[in-house]
C-alpha cells in the first residue's frame, strides 16, 4: 500500500539525486512534468476617447461646478445689437416688448423695446424708449398720442388704431401694441462716455417691411 507514496516520492527527487540512483540500478519513474504555465487573457483594449468627446466632457465638468453661473442656458439669451443708427433718417421698428409703470422720479411711463426692421442693413438693432403717460396734464403726453396713432390693433377682424375719439382703446397693459411696426428718427445720446441711439419726436405708422424675415 506504501507503493503510490513511495512512487508519487521518487518522482520529486533532484537531477542529482535521480543521477545517483540510476548508477545504482535503481530504476526509477518517469520525472514529472513541469506544470505548464498558462497566459493570462489579454487585457481588453481601453475604449479610445477622441479629444473632442474629452474636451465636451471637461466642459460640461466644469459648466456643473459653476453655480449659479453656469445655470443660465445661453442658447436662451438673446444677443442685442446696439449699433448707431443713421441721424435725419427714417427707421422702421418692431415693438417687441412694453411695460407699463413708474420712473425713477415717479412719473407714469410706458417702456418700449424697439427692433429696428428698415434700414435692412441696420435690421436687429434694439433701442429702448420710455413714453410718459400723465392722465393730469395730457399735453405732456404727446408722444403716448403719437405712438397710439401710429399703431393699430385687430378689433373683430379689422385693424383699427389705437386712438378713437381721444382715447387709447387698447389693453390695460398695453400688449395691443406688440407686433406694430412703427417708424420715427434718431438722435445720438451721450451718457457715461458712450453713445446711444435715442428716439427723436414722437411716432409714425410704419411699414412691414422685410428687415426681420
Amino acid at each position: 500500500m506504501q507503493a503510490p507514496i513511495i512512487e508519487s516520492t521518487l518522482t520529486q527527487l533532484t537531477p542529482e539525486l535521480r543521477a545517483q540512483l540510476a548508477q545504482m540500478g535503481l530504476e526509477l519513474p518517469a520525472e514529472e512534468a513541469a506544470p505548464r504555465e498558462v497566459a493570462p487573457p489579454p487585457a481588453a483594449p481601453a475604449p479610445t476617447v477622441s479629444a473632442a468627446d474629452r474636451l465636451a466632457s471637461l466642459l460640461a465638468t466644469r459648466s456643473q461646478g459653476a453655480g449659479l453661473l453656469g445655470a443660465i442656458d445661453m442658447d436662451q439669451v438673446e444677443t442685442r445689437d446696439f449699433r448707431l443708427l443713421p441721424l435725419e433718417t427714417d427707421i422702421e421698428a418692431q415693438i417687441v416688448s412694453r411695460e407699463v409703470g413708474k420712473s425713477k422720479s415717479g412719473n407714469d411711463q410706458m417702456v418700449i423695446d424697439l427692433k429696428v426692421t428698415f434700414p435692412t442693413e441696420y435690421a436687429g438693432v434694439s433701442l429702448r424708449d420710455y413714453v410718459l403717460l400723465d392722465p393730469h396734464d395730457p399735453r405732456r403726453s404727446w408722444k403716448f398720442k403719437s405712438l397710439c396713432e401710429a399703431c393699430t390693433t385687430e378689433i373683430e377682424g379689422e385693424e383699427v388704431p389705437l386712438l378713437y375719439n381721444g382715447r387709447y382703446i387698447g389693453d390695460a397693459a398695453g400688449e395691443a401694441f406688440l407686433g406694430n411696426v412703427i417708424s420715427f428718427q434718431v438722435e445720438h445720446s451721450e451718457w457715461d462716455n458712450k453713445t446711444y441711439n435715442k428716439v427723436k419726436g414722437g411716432y409714425k405708422e410704419g411699414w412691414q417691411s422685410p428687415g426681420l424675415n
